[in-house]
């Protein structure tokens, strides 16, 4: 018994003569605390991510992760100060902070996180207090989408909706559970490399920064194709030749836009090249930098998964869904939340400052 007490103890000494900056938090082993949105009411609040808290020995790091794939950030906003009890460190009004007078702050595009990098001011084992503030946004362009469906092309297109190269069935419960897009939609092709087809694809945003090198030859242009279809000119007239546009003008522009060489036509219609230039121009006027907004359509790239054959991907589009927008704070908030002591719900955490070498 006495040799396993000494074993113990030994073990014991040891860990506290590490240093500290054995222990210490880092970019991959972070503090971590929840970010929590639409607080003061327990039924209405939500667990929509984390703030992570690290520092070396230049730099305290801040960053927002937002992990609900549903929300996404729009503002940001930190201050960081000491247990004065006075909060005269934090700009406020009867003790309610007030974050747009923060130190540091941004604004963003929806984003899914944000990393502050602020000076150390602080000597190791300083216990410093948090204010990270946020506003989450839900719908948008910010909404969450399956990542696989399954899919079912039908021509040609006008059976569904306007008219359309073809329209596009979706059944996403059929193998893989999620019913989110489920139903028919107008689509164009966004390839005239390889065919279409029916099958398993994934999903994304046309305005995904993240879309797979090489699924579209050039997705720069994909603002002009958000542009084009939200003009809906199927069936309009053109001011140049008073002859209506037809989906195959549209769907000549679309390519035009997106492949480096236009090597197929559209069928059974035909298209018109001075209705297809029309649009083209309108769009470079126009569409350069387009974001759809409320009321707007968005539109959405299926991709067929590889293992399914070589595929060319296809647009459908959406209804954009009108963004809703909630107050967001970092903290212990369904725990022990350290609380400002006016009447709204902000709250903040504590970090100690960690032992660390400057970065080489």
């Amino acid at each position: 018994m006495k040799a396993k007490i000494g074993i113990f103890l030994a073990v014991a000494l040891m860990l506290t003569l590490l240093p500290v900056g054995a222990l210490a938090h880092t970019a991959d082993d972070p503090f971590v605390t929840d970010l929590t949105a639409g607080g003061g009411n327990p039924k209405s609040a939500m667990d929509v991510g984390n703030v992570e808290v690290w520092n070396d020995g230049e730099y305290l790091y801040v960053k927002y992760v937002v992990t609900d794939g549903g929300w996404c950030l729009t503002e940001t906003h930190v201050q960081v100060f000491l247990d004065d009890f006075g909060f005269t460190d934090v700009p406020h009004k009867n003790g309610n902070p007030i974050p747009g007078l923060f130190t540091y702050q941004s604004e963003h595009d929806c984003v899914a996180d944000w990393t502050y990098t602020i000076p150390i001011a602080w000597g190791p084992g300083t216990e410093l207090l948090i204010a990270a503030h946020g506003v989450v946004q839900t719908g948008g362009l910010g909404a969450a989408l399956p990542e696989k469906v399954t899919m079912y092309p039908h021509w040609p297109g006008g059976g569904f909706g306007g008219p359309s190269y073809f329209d596009v069935e979706i059944l996403g419960d059929e193998f893989l559970g999620d019913t989110t897009l489920d139903g028919w939609y107008d689509g164009y092709c966004l390839d005239c490399d390889h065919p279409n087809s029916y099958g398993v694809a994934y999903v994304y945003s046309s305005y995904d920064p993240l879309l797979p090198a090489g699924l579209i030859e050039h997705p720069e242009n994909l603002d002009l194709v958000n542009w084009i279809i939200n003009q809906h000119y199927e069936g309009t007239l053109s001011p140049a030749t008073g002859e209506p546009y037809t989906y195959c003008d549209v769907q000549l522009a679309i390519w035009t836009l997106v492949e480096d060489e236009v090597s197929c036509q559209c069928w059974p219609e035909s298209h018109t090249q001075a209705h297809v230039e029309e649009i083209l121009a309108a769009a470079y006027a126009n569409g350069e930098g387009f974001v759809p907004g409320c009321g707007d359509v968005l539109g959405i790239i299926l991709a067929h998964d590889p293992e399914y054959g070589e595929h060319q991907p296809v647009i459908i589009w959406i209804p954009v869904p009108c963004a809703e927008d909630e107050t967001a704070w970092g903290g212990d908030y369904f725990g022990d939340p350290l609380e400002f002591p006016g009447k709204n719900w902000a709250i903040y955490f504590a970090y100690t400052v960690q032992d660390q070498e400057p970065p080489p």
